[in-house]
């Protein structure tokens, strides 16, 4: 069964995101309900963009009485990863996470202006 074992290595689900662009930097708003914010780790290099962590499942039987009907609540791996459009400079990013939304600030950077001509030999 390809399909079980490939499912196997899939995040357990993809949060929402909005990315944005106010002309000085990139934002990121990620939807994280129920996560602890010491799950959840960010990660830049380059332009390239990771969010991941760990949810948690909520439903808990007690001595056997309670029976789940019906889950809806994501739990488990989740990872987000993008490129974000220019040059940032990752020093200055700042994360932020409250009320269950993850919101990432990246300032951009000046595009490298120096460049050379290599001559072909």
């Amino acid at each position: 069964m390809a399909g079980d074992a490939e499912s196997l290595s899939m995040p357990a689900f993809k949060p929402d995101m909005d990315i944005t662009d106010d002309g000085s930097r990139y934002g990121v708003q990620l939807d994280l309900p129920g996560v602890d914010k010491s799950k959840i780790n960010v990660r830049i290099e380059g332009r390239l963009l990771t969010v991941s962590g760990e949810s948690e499942s909520t439903v808990q039987q007690q001595d056997g009485k309670d029976r789940l009907l019906r889950t809806e609540r994501h739990s488990g791996h989740f990872e987000r990863a993008i490129t974000l459009p220019g040059p940032v400079n990752a020093d200055k990013l700042e994360a932020k996470f409250a009320n269950g939304v993850l919101r990432i600030t990246v300032p951009k950077a000046q595009a490298d202006t120096q460049f050379k001509n290599v001559p072909v030999i």
